[in-house]
């Protein structure tokens, strides 16, 4: 640049990444000198402010870290302009003056993002702590009904795994697993802690997920899991604006499993009974030279069963308002009805909202309430909607309809079939299972400002819901073993309110380069649950469900919780130079579910950010190109009071019966031991963060965090002989998890012509380990010992055996058998064509594992057998228009994971009178021994079927959830409808999944907790980091066509 300039006459300087070039010499013109100082609103010095005249932009100067400028000017300058990043461009006239100081104005247009943070919002680019927002505008595109499915790969630490049940919520995780009893994050609702899954996506406004210690700390002992902050829609200064947005369409579950026809059944089956020692008697449905013999009948129970869903919803809102009174109101009706033949699944709901914002001087105050009306109807199968299994491995020689039987539906017969089929379908068309909701959600608050920047606020919170839980089985026969000769009603009902005031006190202030910001603040939250079941039979047909029609069997029982939690909390934000920023926090709480002595928790945080863009010393090194850079370091420590109540006290039970000289008398017994020294669990977040934004078009962040969840608890295991079950041992703070890994965010905006583009990409992750489990190392095992978890390892990784092969004749069994020390090597009927499994271990005289192999196969040869938790969670979302016309894509995926596939397990077994997987058409015979399917042979003498790396696969997968592109009319055509929008979309959901999973589907559903997922009912589809596949309700696919109007 000098060399450029040298015989120009003109000289250049660098300031805040800014070029000035200005004349080393004006000659022959009469000039004058003007300085002065430059500052923003808040009267604080703007250094690196371009000063030139108007008209000659070669004539001009910068402002020094003080904010003061001097300039010479020629005679007859009529104004100077100011320009700076971020602040308005400004032009004063000099009139005469020789001095001029001028205070800039923000520019609205290059403001950074405001986001909602704990009691408040802030600058993005000021934050310290990890916090992530999700694309409001994106999600209000999106035709779903569930905010937390609309969230899905868009956040980066953030795993969203959702099942096809309608109306069920999705299993949301911040950061991995914290705990073992509850790893939901905290939902705030316009400041009121609430349930998210019943909140019209319409309606939202933002969405904050805090992710680490410092950020979360203000919500203290609730924050342990993380804290997703939703703001509803507010009414905005304006005229009357009305705004419509509906979509309706259908759903299809895609996927099956490929199962025999009836021809490849009988075949099958037939075949493992003569493989029986002693052989099994070939059963009348499937023997030939029976006169029961089925041939015309080949049902596909999964094209039965599985039909096309219907989805729609509207929502009309309403807003405007002036500077004195705002509102928006809006009004929603959802209607979804499952993939599932009979009465169930299906999801309904009415809902209605009211925001309002007034102000009057210093005073500010307004509400948000927000009431709806659920009905819900579940699969049903014995009441438990384990249905897809029995879907799967029901036999095709079963017709789905009987018209000769009660209910019209056909049964298996134990004698005809030997199957013990059960007609899922029939099951779903004539039990009933249903819920009623009603949900209140309202806050109230009012503002008061002393002076500016002095603030006192009080907000009172109130959430209430009431349920019934319905549950009818008339009398029906659908099957041998599924027979009901009494009709039975089981009746649940309850209602549950959260209560909270709230007191806060604020107080911001700019003193030249310093800037605080201060909270303090009290809060008081009351919960109370009641809840009662009864339960009756007898009822007599024409059916009229309700209690007082039962006959018999009439019992009822009820339970009432209540707790409190008390707290005190506050926070400083304080910014040096904007360069150096700190963020502490503190929250102090009291709760009600532990003893006294244990009841107060301190939970403080501390966060550090460092700007380095905003360092002079740095702009002369750092491109032009490169807007932010800033460091991020955190620490914080949260709670977790979600353990449930009462816990630190003994459980009495008032009706237990005793019989005394043979009378039954009542009395009272303890089920559960006190344990007064239950404590917090504490979770110790540690983040450090990366910020860069480039070309104003171009955000990247990283960070890497580490949370380590200290005096989880556990149950300790006791003595039977002190009368307590296993599931109400007592439980101690003696477990410890560890998470760790790092997160990638990667964002582009830009437009060109009549291109605009939005792009965002995420990538996260996840290293769990346990680090204690109470008094030594004493393993956890999930239903049929298929996961374990223990000291070093991860939660619930997949546990069993490893196959060797398959044994090809007798003399190779014979040969280990008489090598092993028990002469048998594996099982007593082990024949050729069963599988070999490898002996990894032994013990020695004293009882230890050695390591090495014993002769033996046995319960000590099990081993991990691969991870249930993903390794890496990924994501993206892209929106592209051009004119009218936009398109979006939102695609996610995880990778690094098993799952144990069951219902493959049940069909593939070889080894019952249920179906087969046409995978066992390839089984081993004397004939064809280049297999790695073994027999097949009823009751598994070998066992081929135990939890083996048999019934794993990967679990890895990407999925595209949306594919959406719509039209929006151009504002002339509208003008004459007198509308203000009017778009038109198409929208695909669920649309392709590239994995290699067979299962339905490997982002499936499921609500057992960490350690296994065995039985999937499909009400609560959610899958927290298991590994064991059972049939949960699959993500159907979707195509739907939707309008958004505004007037």
């Amino acid at each position: 640049m000098k060399t450029a300039l040298a015989e120009s006459g003109l000289k250049f300087s660098l300031v805040d990444k800014e070029v000035i070039i200005v004349s080393k010499d004006i000659t022959g013109v009469v000039s004058f000198s003007v300085s002065g100082i430059v500052t923003n609103e808040a009267g604080t010095p703007l250094p690196g402010v371009s000063v030139y005249v108007k008209g000659n932009n070669a004539i001009g100067t910068i402002t020094d870290d003080k904010g003061f400028f001097k300039l010479e000017v020629p005679e007859g300058t009529v104004s100077l302009v100011f320009s700076s990043v971020e602040m308005e461009l400004t032009e004063v006239p000099l009139s005469g003056r020789k001095e001029i100081n001028v205070s800039l104005k923000r520019n609205v247009t290059q403001q950074e993002e405001v986001v909602v943070i704990g009691y408040g919002t802030q600058r993005k680019k000021d934050l310290t702590g990890s916090i992530s927002t999700v694309d409001a505008k994106l999600l209000n595109k999106m035709p779903t009904n569930d905010v937390l499915k609309a969230m899905q790969g868009q956040v980066a630490g953030v795993s969203v795994t959702s099942g096809g049940q309608p109306g069920a919520a999705p299993a949301i995780k911040i950061r991995g697993i914290g705990n073992f009893s509850n790893n939901n994050p905290l939902y705030i609702i316009d400041g009121v802690q609430a349930p998210v899954n019943d909140l019209v996506i319409s309606d939202v406004e933002t969405i904050q997920v805090l992710k680490d210690g410092s950020a979360a700390a203000i919500y203290g002992s609730r924050a342990a899991n993380g804290v997703i902050i939703i703001t509803t829609k507010r009414g905005k200064t304006g005229k009357f604006k009305l705004d419509y947005n509906g979509y309706y369409g259908v759903q299809n579950i895609v996927k099956r499993y490929d199962v025999a026809n009836t021809q490849q059944y009988q075949e099958l089956v037939n075949e493992a009974s003569a493989n029986a020692q002693p052989a099994e008697l070939i059963k009348p449905a499937n023997d030939p030279n029976s006169p029961l013999f089925v041939k015309n009948i080949n049902t596909n129970w999964q094209e039965e069963a599985f039909k096309t869903g219907k989805i729609q919803e509207h929502t009309i809102g309403i807003s405007g308002g002036s500077d004195a009174a705002k509102y928006y109101i809006s009004v929603n009706y959802f209607d979804h009805t499952g993939t599932v033949a009979g009465k169930g699944p299906s999801y309904q709901r009415y809902s209605f909202r009211i925001n309002t914002d007034f102000k009057q001087g210093r005073f500010k105050f307004g509400e948000s309430f927000s009431y709806a009306k659920i009905d819900q109807r579940f699969m049903t199968f014995l009441h438990d909607g384990n249905i897809l299994g029995y879907i799967v491995n029901a036999i095709p020689t079963l017709p789905v309809y009987d018209s000769t039987t009660r209910d019209g539906f056909s049964s298996s017969s134990q004698t005809i079939h030997g199957s013990y089929t059960a007609n899922a379908i029939g099951f779903n068309n004539v039990l009933d299972s249903k819920t009623e909701r009603f949900r209140f959600i309202g806050n109230a608050y009012g503002e008061y400002e002393f002076f500016k920047g002095l603030k006192y606020k009080l907000s009172l919170g109130y959430e209430r819901t009431d349920w019934r839980d319905f549950n009818f089985k008339p009398i029906h026969d659908l099957g041998w073993f599924y027979v009901n000769n009494i009709a039975k009603l089981n009746d649940w009902r309850g209602s549950g309110n959260t209560g909270t005031i709230e007191n806060t006190l604020t107080f911001e202030k700019i003193i030249g380069r310093h800037s605080i910001n201060a909270l303090a603040g009290q809060s008081t939250l009351e919960s109370n649950i009641s809840r009662s079941f009864a339960h009756a039979e007898g009822f007599t047909q024409p059916y009229f469900p309700v209690l007082s029609n039962g006959t018999s069997g009439i019992t009822a029982t009820g339970d009432v919780f209540k707790s409190r939690l008390s707290s005190y909390f506050g926070r400083v934000n304080y910014i040096y130079d904007d360069k150096y920023l700190l963020t502490a926090t503190l929250r102090r709480d009291g709760s009600s579910r532990f003893a006294p002595q244990n009841r107060w928790g301190n939970f403080p945080s501390i966060a550090l950010a460092w700007k380095l863009h905003n360092e002079q010393w740095l702009q002369t090194v750092l491109p032009s190109y490169v807007n932010q850079v800033k460091l991020r370091a955190s620490y914080g420590e949260l709670g977790n009071q979600e353990i449930g109540d009462y816990q630190y006290q003994a459980f009495i039970n008032s009706y237990a019966h005793a019989v005394f000289g043979n009378q039954l008398a009542l009395g009272a017994t303890q089920t559960t031991f006190p344990v007064p020294d239950i404590k917090w669990e504490t979770m110790i977040s540690r983040n450090i963060g990366l910020d860069i934004e480039l070309f104003r078009k171009i955000t990247f962040s990283a960070e890497y965090y580490r949370n380590t969840g200290k005096d989880i608890l556990l149950r300790v295991q006791i003595p039977g002989s002190t009368g307590v079950y296993p599931g109400e041992s007592p439980f101690i703070n003696g477990a410890s998890i560890q998470n760790s890994g790092f997160e990638f965010q990667l964002g582009y905006n830009d437009k060109k012509g009549d291109f605009t583009y939005n792009i965002n990409a995420n990538m996260s992750t996840l290293n769990n380990k346990v680090l204690a489990l109470g008094y030594g190392n004493n393993p956890i095992y999930g239903y049929g010992n298929i996961t374990k978890t223990e000291v070093g390892r991860e939660v619930g990784e997949l546990y069993g055996w490893v196959i060797d092969g398959i044994f090809q004749n007798q003399a190779e069994i014979d040969a280990l058998n008489a090598k092993s020390p028990i002469k048998r090597y594996q099982e007593e009927l082990t024949r050729p064509g069963d599988y070999r499994f490898k002996d990894i271990n032994g013990r020695d005289a004293g009882g230890k594992l050695t390591g090495t192999p014993d002769g033996k196969i046995d319960d000590d040869d099990r081993t991990y057998l691969g991870r249930a938790i993903p390794k890496l969670y990924y994501g993206f979302n892209a929106a592209v228009s051009y004119k009218q016309f936009d398109l979006s894509v939102v695609g996610s995926g995880v990778s690094g994971n098993m799952i144990f596939n069951s219902i493959r397990a049940g069909i593939e077994n070889g080894a019952g009178w249920d179906n087969y997987g046409t995978r066992l058409l390839n089984r081993w015979t004397p004939t064809n021994t280049n297999t790695d399917v073994p027999r097949v042979v009823m009751f598994d003498p070998n066992k081929n079927g135990r939890a083996s790396a048999r019934w794993l696969e990967n679990g890895s997968f990407f999925r595209i959830t949306t594919l959406q592109i719509g039209y929006t009319f151009p504002q002339d055509l509208l003008k004459k409808a007198h509308l203000s929008n009017l778009r038109i979309y198409a929208t695909a959901q669920n649309l392709v999944t590239f994995t290699n999973y067979t299962g339905f589907d490997p982002d499936f559903a499921n609500n057992n907790g960490l350690f296994d997922r065995a039985i999937d009912n499909g009400s609560y589809p959610n899958r927290p980091f298991t590994a064991n596949e059972a049939g949960g309700l699959p993500n159907p696919r979707s195509f739907l066509f939707g309008l958004q109007l505004g007037l």
